[in-house]
């Protein structure tokens, strides 16, 4: 795994450091939305890639891990090797972004247990700064 450090802190924001972090599996438009929103709000956010080809990589929202593949199993191990680099204080909250991913990630769900947070998890991350800055944008509109 190569690790290419590009990544801007949540504007004006800072975290505990046992917040939990964010790790994007895939920065297609999705993955790249998903990264970018997750910043935006402050929130650690790492991106696992194969491809630097794809415009996706050259995102400043994400701490970019380039791995082999992130459609088969090697995504696995990648996985668990990422967990071991970060402090077992802090929950990883894993977002796929696309169905291969998932796919993966369901087939071995039983060793990935208990080292990766779920994906439904991921809503508390930030979830109620995130609706009260869309309220207030939303009235600020009118």
């Amino acid at each position: 795994m190569i690790e290419q450090q590009k990544c801007k802190a949540g504007i004006g924001m800072t975290l505990p450091q046992n917040a939990p972090c964010a790790l994007v599996v895939g920065l297609c438009s999705h993955g790249l939305a998903i990264a970018r929103s997750l910043q935006r709000l402050g929130v650690e956010v790492h991106a696992f890639e194969a491809n630097s080809a794809i415009p996706g990589a050259l995102t400043n929202s994400a701490v970019i891990h380039y791995v082999e593949s992130i459609k088969d199993d090697s995504l696995v191990d990648n996985l668990l090797a990422f967990r071991e680099r970060i402090p077992s204080s802090r929950d990883i909250v894993l977002f796929p972004s696309n169905d291969n991913n998932v796919r993966v990630i369901a087939r071995h769900i039983g060793r990935l247990r208990g080292h990766l947070s779920s994906v439904g998890k991921a809503a508390s991350i930030r979830s109620r700064n995130f609706c009260s800055r869309a309220t207030s944008k939303v009235g600020a509109k009118k």
